[in-house]
C-alpha cells in the first residue's frame, strides 16, 4: 500500500467516524401517511396505543394527525422526538403494526423525515451548505427514491416535494459569505409568506425549510408512501447522513449534478459512499436505493 493510499484511507476513516458520531447525536421524527385506518376511528386509536406501548417515554410517543391530502379515509401517524439508532427498531415495529392493523400506502401518501435543526440555526454557513448539497444531488435523490411523482412540475402548486428553487439559490448567493439565519429566512419566504403560517406554500419542497423556521427541524419530503419498515429506516438514515455531511463539510459549491440513467446505479452508490454510508449498518439502505437502477454499481462505464 502506497503512502497516498494509506493517507486516503485514514482520512476516510476519520470522516466516517465523525459522521457516525454526529448522526448518533441528531434526533429525528417520522410522519407516516396511510389510508385504511381512518382518522378518528377506534381502529386508528387502538393502533396508536399499540405503537406507544413500545416506547420508553412519552417524548417518543406517536400521535395521530389529520392530513388534508388524505382526508378522512386515512390519517398520519407522527413519531415523537426519536434518537438514532436507539429508537429505530421501535419506529420500524410501529410501522409494522400500522400495516398489520389495516393501514396501506397509496398514491396520496408520503413519508416525511424531520431532523433536529438546532445546529443549523446556530450555524448559518452549515445551512447554506445543506441547501447546496440538496440542490446538487436532488436529481439522484428523485431517481434513487423513485420519487419523480413527488415533483410534478418545477413551478407547479401540485408538487408535494419540488426541487430547490433556483431563484432562491440566486438569493442565497447574493447574501455573500457571511449570511445570518435571519437573512436566509428572509430570502426563503421572499416576502410571500412567514414562519407563522402553518400551511405556507413554501413547505412543498424536497428540502422544506419552513419547518426549520416554524418547528426547528429540517424536513425531507421526497419519499413516497410506504409501510415497509426497511424503507422507513433507509429514508431516515439518508436524511441524517445528508445533514451530517452539511455540518462537517468545509465548503460545498453550487451546481446541480447531472447523471446518465444508464449508469445511475454507479453514481448513486458513489454518492452514498461519499455520505459515509459504509458497512453493515447501511447495507439495506444502499440496496433499496440502488437495486432498481440501471448500470453496474462497481463500474462507471459499461464493461464490454
Amino acid at each position: 500500500m502506497t503512502n497516498s493510499t494509506a493517507q486516503t484511507q485514514t482520512a476516510r476513516q476519520i470522516k466516517t467516524a465523525k459522521v457516525k458520531a454526529l448522526i448518533d447525536q441528531l434526533t429525528f421524527g417520522v410522519e407516516v401517511e396511510q389510508e385504511g385506518l381512518r382518522y378518528g376511528s377506534d381502529a386508528s386509536v387502538r393502533t396508536k396505543h399499540e405503537m406507544n406501548a413500545l416506547m420508553n417515554t412519552r417524548r417518543h410517543n406517536w400521535r395521530i394527525d389529520y392530513d388534508g391530502s388524505i382526508g378522512h379515509s386515512g390519517c398520519e401517524y407522527v413519531t415523537g422526538i426519536m434518537d438514532y439508532p436507539a429508537s429505530m427498531e421501535a419506529v420500524q415495529e410501529g410501522v409494522r403494526i400500522v400495516k398489520r392493523n389495516g393501514g396501506r400506502p397509496t398514491s396520496k401518501c408520503g413519508i416525511h423525515i424531520h431532523v433536529d435543526g438546532s445546529r443549523f440555526l446556530r450555524d448559518p454557513k452549515a445551512l447554506v451548505r445543506l441547501i447546496k448539497l440538496v440542490d446538487k444531488y436532488e436529481n439522484l435523490m428523485y431517481h434513487a427514491l423513485m420519487a419523480d411523482n413527488r415533483n410534478v412540475h418545477y413551478n407547479s402548486l401540485e408538487g408535494w416535494a419540488k426541487p430547490v428553487c433556483q431563484d432562491f439559490m440566486d438569493r442565497i448567493d447574493a447574501l455573500g459569505k457571511n449570511p445570518t439565519i435571519q437573512d436566509i429566512e428572509r430570502v426563503w419566504y421572499n416576502g410571500r409568506g412567514s414562519r407563522y403560517s402553518t400551511y405556507d406554500r413554501s413547505r412543498y419542497r424536497l428540502l422544506n425549510l419552513h419547518a426549520l423556521w416554524s418547528k426547528g427541524t429540517i424536513e425531507f419530503r421526497c419519499f413516497n408512501g410506504t409501510l415497509h419498515a426497511g424503507r422507513i429506516k433507509a429514508y431516515t438514515q439518508l436524511s441524517l447522513l445528508i445533514c451530517a455531511q452539511a455540518l462537517i463539510s468545509k465548503r460545498v459549491s453550487r451546481g446541480q449534478r447531472t447523471f446518465d440513467r444508464s449508469r445511475a446505479k454507479y453514481e448513486v452508490r458513489t454518492w452514498l459512499l461519499q455520505l459515509c454510508a459504509f458497512g453493515e449498518e447501511f447495507d439495506t439502505m444502499r440496496l433499496l436505493l440502488t437495486r432498481h437502477l440501471q448500470g453496474n454499481s462497481a463500474f462507471h462505464r459499461t464493461q464490454a
